[in-house]
């Protein structure tokens, strides 16, 4: 699980952390992955803060970090032996919220076309793997049910 994170030079993509944190999402140790979790969303996904009401652009929308992580987090949801799979799904649901967002913003301060380009294609990415989400929107852990459900809905997918 998780081989071809070798072969990406994540110093050049500007977080060489990134390996360790992929492979803490893979622990048993609910410590271990959900400090994995936590450095994933606040280095990767979450929105910078805005002060003066403009669109900035975010963490996700100004690096390819995000389109390089989703197959690596895609691959983690497939096994039912991760148990951070519901946090993998919220991840993959914020990442793609951006595009919900940010889609009829073209033109606002602080959006270049480039940030809504990656908006767009990190939900086209994520929602290519439709037919993943709908197994595991009838997986026996609730949880992953719900966050699952969630992200359906978000890309605007049936069960």
């Amino acid at each position: 699980m998780l081989e071809d994170m070798n072969h990406i030079d994540w110093n050049r993509v500007g977080n060489p952390d990134i390996p360790r944190w992929l492979e803490g999402l893979t622990s048993v140790d609910l410590n271990i992955w959900g400090r994995a979790v936590h450095r994933l969303a606040v280095d990767v996904v979450m929105e910078d803060e805005v002060s003066d009401g403009n669109l900035r652009p975010t963490t996700a929308l100004s690096s390819d970090l995000p389109i390089l992580i989703i197959p690596f987090l895609i691959e983690l949801l497939e096994s039912s032996l991760i148990q951070s799979r519901a946090s993998i799904l919220s991840l993959l649901d914020s990442l793609a919220m951006y595009h919900v967002r940010f889609k009829d913003a073209e033109g606002k301060v602080g959006l270049e076309k480039e940030h809504l380009l990656r908006a767009s294609q990190i939900f086209e990415l994520i929602r290519a793997e439709a037919g993943t989400y709908r197994k595991l929107a009838r997986d026996e852990n609730l949880k992953v049910r719900e966050f699952t459900l969630s992200l359906l809905r978000t890309l605007e997918l049936e069960v």
